[in-house]
């Protein structure tokens, strides 16, 4: 894999161009509280099936390798899950989907092919980051999407969210539109686009 695929935005693997990231996005980032909490889930699962993986990649057969990360991954998802139903059990019900698309979306990522060539260190920094590129994406578009739809900025709390913010009332056919998933999906797509054109200028003056 050349520099440029491995690269964790920019790469042919980066949360842009994966289904399963794609997927996070959409449903994550109807609430800035639902963001904020798939934010530390997607960290906590990358950085802890990082550091289990990469010491014990010599024991890890190379035919069932992506079944047995998805195995380590979905293994601190639940852990994630079971620490946040002692917090709030309320944001489990609302969360316990969305959150256990993570080990999908590691499998798809740009730093699993590599971990084999990595050390620990160097591995739990690009992944982290990549994790941290995820997360912030999530985050962006629950900051567009929530105050439009609904007025609101909301954050995770012990009874499930509550509002930090009020702006008004939401209610216009536009805004609601921005904060449903057909409206994501039109958001997504014209950042899509642009991160596709960006990233498409250096190989269009090669060829040039």
């Amino acid at each position: 894999m050349s520099s440029h695929d491995s690269h964790p935005f920019w790469g042919s693997r980066s949360p842009l161009s994966s289904l399963a990231s794609t997927s996070l996005l959409i449903l994550a980032s109807s609430r800035v509280a639902f963001a904020l909490i798939l934010f530390l889930a997607i960290i906590f699962v990358y950085g802890l099936t990082i550091a289990v993986s990469i010491p014990a990649k010599r024991a890890i057969p190379k035919n069932s390798a992506k079944l047995i990360h998805i195995f380590i991954a979905s293994l601190f998802t639940g852990l994630f899950l079971f620490i946040l139903s002692l917090a709030s059990p309320l944001l489990v019900l609302d969360l316990a989907f969305i959150v256990l698309l993570v080990p999908l979306s590691f499998v798809n990522s740009a730093i699993l092919p590599r971990m084999d060539s990595l050390g620990l260190d160097e591995g739990l920094y690009e992944g982290l980051i990549e994790a941290l590129i995820l997360g912030a994406l999530i985050l962006a578009l629950a900051l567009v999407r929530e105050p439009f739809g609904f007025g609101v900025i909301t954050l995770p709390g012990i009874q499930g969210v509550f509002e930090l913010v009020r702006f008004g009332s939401g209610s216009a056919l536009a805004n609601r539109i921005v904060s449903s998933s057909s409206g994501a999906f039109i958001l997504l797509g014209y950042a899509i686009s642009l991160y596709r054109k960006i990233r498409n200028k250096p190989a269009d003056k090669e060829a040039s």
